[in-house]
């Protein structure tokens, strides 16, 4: 066990050194760095029993170093292309400028967040249920109970596609949510923020269905992540005494949900006995810190197949487009029939995004892949501190891709479409044209202190 601190150790020494050379958390190779960190951590310290393979903690440790240099040679190809051009005159209007209108934004996230509340009415109206149903919790637990069930028997009735729109709006709600957090001026758009996650929330209680409220939460995280970079240049010192309480809070609150999900899964009644035996149930366990035991086990077993592995190209990292396509067939849960014995009754099937990658592109095709990664975000970045909101969308995305530990957060076709949704509306902010070719609008944000 003790050698699987050290590359563990490593790469919290590279998080610091990212930190030291991007100055700021938010800068692509620290942020990586960072939360891998945690990701590695967290199951070391508190489940020290699990099986690690120290040799997919050094390839973690890789995997980051990579995306650094991918972060740092953007950074520095961009430093070199701002030196040659730094002598020819600019037009301020050529660079898209901060354009921000936070009341705008609440309206567009009220309807963004009513369509997404359409989709858990068409759930209810599906299982023959009605909404007196949240007025009874003997009631509610049965039907979430029912409705669990049906899906993974498979007889769960799914919303055609009509439907299924107004699943795009409960993850662009979020997205939205996190926006106007970052940009927000009074406490009624703080809460109205806050409440963008409600639609996720209300179908993680409908359907016990997980990811969908923690994929709201990292949506609404990257999206507000992605726009304090843009507002404010990234943070160094994004870990004050009050944001680590906020963050332990949270964590608390997402274990705390997590064991709530398992009891209605199981159709018990939500008593704090119950509640307690779920916390301290093995599959809870299994499930919160067994994911750096399940991937570093997946990685010694196939270590010597990879070289003549198969390439999925994308199947697993854009599970949902490509299902929608017709180009694979995505399984529920992606990894459904591979669940893994990390303790006696604990059991998950979390080998994180890293699994997928690996599946999609190879084992040196994946540091490829993690290379264009980091050079991607290190250009988004680059470009957001300096104003350009079209690169928000990117650094959204690798911050959604980066905190999404468990699986890549494409793997619903739904959350491709929220994303694309968000990108029509930041390429709308661009300043306008008038017929000589002057812009309007003016180069700060609208309506949002800096």
């Amino acid at each position: 066990m003790q050698l699987v601190f050290i590359p563990a150790l490593l790469l919290a020494l590279l998080a610091i050194l990212a930190l030291a050379i991007g100055r700021s958390w938010q800068a692509p190779g620290a942020f990586f760095s960072l939360m891998w960190t945690v990701f590695v951590l967290a199951p070391l310290v508190l489940a020290p029993d699990y099986y690690v393979w120290s040799g997919g903690v050094w390839w973690i440790l890789v995997t980051a170093l990579t995306v650094c240099l991918g972060s740092w040679t953007a950074a520095a190809v961009l430093r070199r292309k701002k030196r040659k051009y730094s002598t020819v005159a600019q037009d301020p209007e050529d660079t898209p400028v901060r354009r921000l209108n936070a009341s705008e934004l609440s309206k567009i996230l009220v309807v963004f967040l009513g369509l997404g509340m359409i989709y858990s009415l068409f759930i209810i109206y599906l299982s023959s249920n009605s909404l007196a149903a949240f007025f009874s919790l003997d009631t509610f637990t049965q039907m979430a109970a029912g409705i669990s069930r049906a899906r993974y028997s498979g007889e769960r009735t799914a919303p055609g596609y009509f439907g299924q729109i107004f699943l795009i709006f409960v993850f662009a709600s979020p997205i939205m949510g996190g926006i106007l957090f970052a940009v927000r001026r009074n406490r009624r758009q703080t809460v109205l923020s806050l409440l963008s996650v409600l639609p996720g929330l209300l179908i993680f209680a409908i359907q016990t269905t997980r990811f969908t409220f923690l994929a709201a939460f990292i949506l609404w995280t990257a999206a507000y992540l992605a726009f304090r970079v843009f507002t404010r240049g990234g943070e160094k010192n994004i870990f004050s005494l009050k944001k680590s309480m906020v963050i332990l809070i949270i964590v608390c609150l997402t274990v705390g949900l997590f064991v709530v999900g398992q009891s209605l899964r199981g159709g018990k009644e939500l008593s704090r006995e119950t509640l307690s035996e779920m916390l301290m149930a093995p599959g809870t366990r299994a499930a919160t810190l067994g994911h750096l035991s399940v991937f570093t086990s997946w990685l010694q077993v196939s270590w010597d197949s990879q070289e003549n592995a198969s390439p999925a190209m994308g199947a697993f990292t854009l599970a949902g487009p490509f299902s929608l396509l017709g180009l694979s067939e995505r399984e529920q849960g992606l990894y459904a029939d591979e669940f893994h014995e990390v303790e006696p009754g604990g059991f998950t099937n979390i080998y994180t995004v890293l699994r997928g990658v690996i599946e999609d592109f190879t084992l040196p095709g994946s540091l490829v892949f993690f290379f264009a990664f980091g050079f991607l975000g290190g250009v988004a970045y680059q470009k957001a501190v300096n104003g350009d909101i079209r690169y928000t969308l990117i650094l959204l995305v690798f911050y959604a891709f980066t905190f999404d530990y468990i699986a890549s957060v494409f793997i619903f076709s739904s959350i491709f479409f929220a994303v694309v949704l968000t990108g029509f509306y930041i390429f709308s902010l661009r300043p306008r044209k008038r017929p000589g070719g002057k812009g309007v609008g003016g180069s700060m944000l609208a309506g949002v202190k800096r």
